[in-house]
């Protein structure tokens, strides 16, 4: 994607909170743990699962680094 298509800026992607494969390809691929989402992914057996959203930023994916989110930019840990 960031080879054809120079504008963009970052990709995401979502996946259920249990599907252990899809989130290692995920942070095999230089995607970053961004958000987990409460009760947000129903299943057609009825149950509802948490769900959790990576994404990589074309600058990490240039230098080869990972930038991890800033979880505590409220400075609700600090208190």
């Amino acid at each position: 994607m960031f080879e054809a298509f120079p504008e963009v800026r970052r990709i995401e992607g979502n996946t259920r909170q249990d599907n252990a494969a899809m989130r290692r390809t995920f942070r095999r691929c230089g995607y970053v743990q961004e958000a987990h989402y409460r009760e947000a992914w129903p299943a057609a057996d009825g149950t509802v699962h948490d769900a959790v959203g990576y994404a990589v930023l074309r600058r990490d994916w240039a230098s080869g680094t990972t930038t991890i989110p800033d979880w505590d930019d409220e400075g609700l840990a600090r208190r």
